[in-house]
């Protein structure tokens, strides 16, 4: 991640260098793409302008892009600006650019290419002036193998490649983020800046993340809102497997506590406790799932 950052302050003071990011959905391109267009280099006075090229049809996408003139198709009432000209001496980021059909992708190679396009139903061209980002979670080599992404285009958007690591293999990130995420969202409820506890931290960093830097910022929107102090403590977190259920504790086979307590403390209530906290925490701070493996009322978790 240290030589993607570095990358991107490079490429960053550039002010036209086409970007692509690539990297699973949800592990922060966006905020990379972001990040690039903030750097004080012309166009950051420009606006920040996002396009999600899975969430518009083919049909739409053109005149969402370049623009329309008035009475160009049904509907079209008005002349209309696209998201080029909206992003004037700013940025546009083309996001899930994998997504777009083999038809329009020779219509944006050709904007690339010449840096110029036309409103739909206009035969004025206008100049693109604006720096382009593109990202996706697709294989684009692959899919120029396959045939269902343009050569042509992917060597035009290529010009700067950089690959976002996953939320697993960068947990050294985890708890600025964490910090980050937590102000934000904060803020966004007005609430106060709550706070991590030490159990808390190290559960989140124990989990693979399988969604990304989006799957933790609902894991900690989750946890406020359960909370009712100024700590997150460790049964607020609720993580989800990959299938979008609470991870179970095996219910077949041998389990394995590694249980360590000082001989001052021993005792059977301690043991009992000791193991009910463990059960709890290996069930994400699901207390009912929790007293189900154990086989005990879920009241004893609140005694």
């Amino acid at each position: 991640m240290d030589t993607v950052e570095q990358l991107a302050a490079l490429v960053a003071e550039s002010r036209n260098t086409t970007v692509a990011l690539y990297g699973e959905s949800g592990c922060g391109k966006g905020m990379l793409a972001r990040a690039i267009h903030s750097v004080n280099n012309g166009r950051s006075s420009g606006r920040f302008v996002v396009v999600n090229c899975a969430a518009i049809p083919d049909n739409l996408l053109e005149s969402e892009l370049f623009g329309h003139k008035r009475g160009a198709f049904t509907g079209a009432e008005s002349d209309r600006d696209g998201k080029f000209s909206v992003a004037k001496n700013g940025t546009i980021f083309l996001d899930e650019i994998g997504e777009i059909s083999l038809s329009f992708q020779s219509k944006l190679l050709r904007v690339i290419e010449e840096r110029t396009f036309e409103k739909v139903g206009s035969n004025k061209t206008e100049a693109v002036e604006c720096r382009i980002i593109v990202a996706t979670n697709r294989n684009l080599p692959e899919m120029v193998a396959s045939g269902s992404f343009r050569d042509d285009l992917f060597h035009r958007i290529n010009v700067f490649p950089l690959t976002v690591p996953p939320l697993r293999d960068r947990k050294d990130d985890l708890p600025l983020l964490c910090e980050n995420i937590l102000k934000d969202v904060c803020l966004q409820m007005g609430r106060p800046v709550i706070k991590l506890s030490a159990s808390a931290t190290q559960r989140l960093l124990n989990y693979h993340w399988p969604g990304n830097i989006r799957e933790l910022r609902n894991c900690l929107e989750r946890a406020i809102i359960i909370s009712s102090g100024r700590v997150i403590c460790l049964q607020h977190i609720l993580l989800d497997s990959v299938e979008g259920e609470i991870e179970p504790v095996p219910c077949e086979g041998a389990v394995q506590y590694n249980l360590t307590i000082s001989r001052d403390k021993l005792s059977l209530k301690s043991l009992d406790e000791l193991i009910m906290s463990v059960t709890l925490e290996r069930c994400n701070g699901n207390k009912t799932l929790a007293a189900k493996t154990l086989k005990i009322g879920r009241t004893a978790y609140y005694s």
